[in-house]
C-alpha cells in the first residue's frame, strides 16, 4: 500500500485557508492550476510509498508509544506563496520548524528505519500544498507561479495528533484514507474500526 504520516490542520486553520484560497484564485486560474480538496490538505512527515500492510502496522505500533511522550504543540505559519522557491511546481503554505516538529521528524524517522524502511535523505521543509500546477512541464503555470507574491501570514497550526493514511492514486487526484490516529501526549485510536 501507499501511504504517508502527516499532521492534518485543525478547523481554525482550514478556515484561515479557505479565505486564502478564495483571494489567490483570484489570480491563478483554474485551467493552469489544480487546487487541493480542503479534506486531503496535510503537512507530510514522511512518506513511505509502497510498503506491506506489515510494515505499516509495525511502525503504527512503534510510534504510539513513542509520541504519546511527546506534548502537543504549535507551528508558527510564515507565508503562502510558490514552492520550492527556484522552480515552483505548488502553491503552498509555509511554516517554521520548531524545535517540537524536528523532534517528531527524527522519532518518525527512526521508526521507519527500525522496519527496514529508508530515512528520508531530505531535511523537512514544512509546508502544505494547497495547489498544484496542471502539467509539471507546462511553462504558463510555472511563470504565474513565479510571479505569485509571497505574502506573510500570522497564526498557527495546533499539532495534538499524527495520521498515517493510505493514498490511492486515481484519475482526479488522490484519494487518501485514515488508517491510525496517534494523539501527542495520549492513546491511539484506530481509524480502521473507529
Amino acid at each position: 500500500m501507499r501511504c504517508f504520516v502527516a499532521i492534518y490542520p485543525d478547523i481554525r486553520l482550514l478556515v484561515q485557508l479557505r479565505d486564502l484560497r478564495h483571494q489567490l484564485r483570484k489570480q491563478l486560474p483554474d485551467d493552469e492550476i489544480r487546487w487541493i480538496q480542503e479534506d486531503a490538505l496535510h503537512l507530510t512527515l514522511a512518506f513511505c510509498a509502497e510498503i506491506e500492510d506489515e510494515q505499516a502496522e509495525r511502525v503504527w505500533n512503534i510510534l504510539q508509544p513513542r509520541l504519546a511522550r511527546q506534548s502537543p504543540f504549535d507551528i508558527r505559519l510564515t507565508e503562502i506563496g510558490p514552492f520550492p522557491a527556484r522552480r515552483p511546481l505548488v502553491v503552498a503554505l509555509g511554516l517554521e520548524r520548531p524545535p517540537a516538529l524536528q523532534t517528531l521528524d527524527l522519532t518518525i524517522q527512526a521508526a521507519l528505519e527500525e522496519v527496514g524502511l529508508p530515512r528520508s535523505t531530505r531535511p523537512l521543509e514544512p509546508h502544505i500544498t494547497l495547489a498544484r500546477v496542471r502539467g509539471k512541464a507546462n511553462p504558463r503555470s510555472r511563470r504565474l507561479l513565479q510571479g505569485l507574491d509571497r505574502l506573510p501570514l500570522r497564526g498557527s497550526l495546533h499539532v495534538k495528533e499524527i495520521r498515517m493514511v493510505q493514498s490511492h492514486l486515481t484519475a482526479t487526484g488522490a484519494q487518501h484514507t485514515p488508517l491510525h490516529v496517534i494523539p501527542l501526549g495520549g492513546n491511539s485510536v484506530d481509524k480502521t474500526t473507529a
